[in-house]
């Protein structure tokens, strides 16, 4: 995609800092009344990543998302990357 233009940007993580990087299957993952999981879900599910370890991090969301959707069919690929810095 020519036209998109991308920022670099340095960042400094103290210890136990993360980055969360999702798709937007995450966000646009639908239960069975067609609300979507979106954005505010995902800031609640952040509160609780405190001190877990960015795979317990990846399963809370996970395991959020397959409740939210219960019976759901999937519509879109769901891709999460949770990084934590260490000490």
């Amino acid at each position: 995609m020519p036209e998109v233009q991308y920022r670099q940007q340095a960042v400094k993580l103290a210890t136990g800092d993360f980055i969360l990087v999702y798709s937007d299957g995450l966000t646009d993952a639908r239960n069975s009344r067609g609300e979507f999981f979106g954005e505010d879900r995902i800031k609640e599910l952040v509160r609780k990543f405190r001190n877990q370890t960015a795979e317990a991090c990846g399963q809370m969301v996970l395991n959020a998302v397959k409740q939210f959707t219960s019976e759901s069919r999937p519509e879109d690929d769901l891709s999460l990357i949770i990084l934590r810095k260490k000490a």
